[in-house]
């Protein structure tokens, strides 16, 4: 478990290759921050954020992040989920005579199938590269993985209480965690788990990777996209002892994710009326 900045992985791939891993996969995702339209209460390390991944499907592009995020930025008033782009911020929402209307759409009841999403003009990443290079999941070239072959997963995002700022800048660390896969990999596990126990407690806690995908990593670490993550532990909140995560100890790190494929990111669409 690292950020971006250390050189990690169950299978030793080295540090120059798990810095250009680092480099590609984090330009299929950004930190997605949850503030009000005009900035009205600044920006800073203590703005909330969670994470958005671009996924390019059909042949548009899309910014994919999770349900309780999108409703975390709708609980206030002219709050609104924005990606940044240099010193600009692109706000995933319209304002108009009516109000504040969110672009981002929810899939189902926010239970069984914990994502929002919403149609990404392609621009806007051209904008966003001017920091670091940006790119889609391409999902109208999908591969799919050797399921009999995953063993390790790749969870990657940007944890809201990792950020930091000088008082001019903030600073949003991507975080990459490596796991087991804990459940059964197919195509019709619409949900899967993946679990490792560590050496010792991270320092991270992994609220706000909400958002982020999540890869599966072949026998020379190469990352293929399989999914969204939704949940991870040590979150840092108080809710870290929740039923399901009971037999969990400070060693161990767990990512839940959703299933990502061209199947079921129309359903996606669909059910969110895009």
């Amino acid at each position: 478990m690292r950020d971006t900045d250390s050189a990690d992985h169950p299978e030793a791939i080295g540090e120059a290759k798990a810095k250009a891993r680092s480099k590609e996969v984090n330009g299929y995702c950004a930190p997605l921050f949850l503030s009000h339209y005009y900035l009205a209460d600044g920006h800073s390390s203590c703005t909330i954020s969670a994470t958005a991944t671009f996924v390019r499907f059909r042949g548009q592009c899309y910014a994919v992040t999770c349900g309780h995020v999108k409703a975390a930025a709708s609980a206030r008033p002219e709050w609104t989920a924005k990606l940044r782009a240099g010193p600009a911020f692109l706000n995933l929402s319209n304002w108009s005579s009516t109000g504040l209307t969110p672009t981002l759409r929810e899939i189902g009841d926010g239970k069984q199938v914990d994502i929002s999403l919403c149609a990404l003009p392609e621009h806007w990443l051209d904008f966003m590269a001017r920091d670091k290079p940006k790119k889609p999941i391409d999902l109208d070239h999908y591969r799919e993985p050797r399921w009999d072959r995953m063993t390790y997963g790749l969870a990657i995002g940007f944890p809201d209480r990792e950020k930091s700022d000088d008082g001019h800048h903030v600073r949003s660390p991507m975080v990459e965690v490596v796991a087991e896969f804990a459940s059964a990999m197919g195509p019709d596990a619409l949900t899967f788990t993946m679990q490792s126990q560590l050496n010792e407690p991270t320092p991270y806690k992994l609220s706000g990777m909400s958002g982020g995908p999540i890869f599966a990593l072949d026998d020379k670490g190469a990352p293929l996209p399989i999914g969204i993550i939704f949940e991870g532990y040590p979150s840092g909140l108080e809710n870290d002892a929740s039923p399901g995560q009971q037999i969990l100890n400070e060693r161990d790190v767990l990512i839940r994710g959703h299933l990502i494929c061209p199947e079921i990111f129309a359903r996606w669409l669909q059910d969110a009326g895009l």
